[in-house]
């Protein structure tokens, strides 16, 4: 996951990836999987997933403001 902990934190984020290969830009969501054991997470894997077809057109990664609530 980029290195990088917390994914309820940064789902939904883009990245440039530093493992293995690097310079790819990645869009962190949940693992299928946990959707499959969460099937309450699935409307957000799905909207994150959506967030690719903007992404994939652009080599920068762009981040939204954050509105921490905590």
């Amino acid at each position: 996951m980029a290195g990088r902990t917390g994914i309820t934190k940064l789902r939904g984020t883009t990245c440039v990836s530093t493992h293995c290969v690097s310079g790819y830009k990645l869009l962190l969501t949940y693992h299928p999987s946990a959707v499959t054991r969460q099937w309450e997470l699935r409307p957000t894997t799905v909207a994150d997933l959506s967030k690719i077809l903007k992404e994939k057109d652009t080599s920068d990664v762009k981040r939204s403001p954050c509105n921490d609530l905590d």
